[in-house]
């Protein structure tokens, strides 16, 4: 995911930055909350959820 990111957006993410972002993605996975809101909406409301 990291490599994408780094291409597409000139960023400089790093495989630690990949461990940080796969902590939020189980996190998030596990938080009902979450969950519920990416089920109910289109992706643009779900990402504005998180403003």
């Amino acid at each position: 995911m990291v490599e994408k990111l780094n291409e597409r957006f000139g960023m400089d993410f790093t495989e630690v930055d990949q461990l940080f972002f796969d902590l939020v993605r189980a996190t998030a996975d596990r938080d009902e909350e979450v969950v519920e809101v990416a089920q109910a909406n289109n992706f643009s409301d779900f990402s504005a959820f998180f403003g």
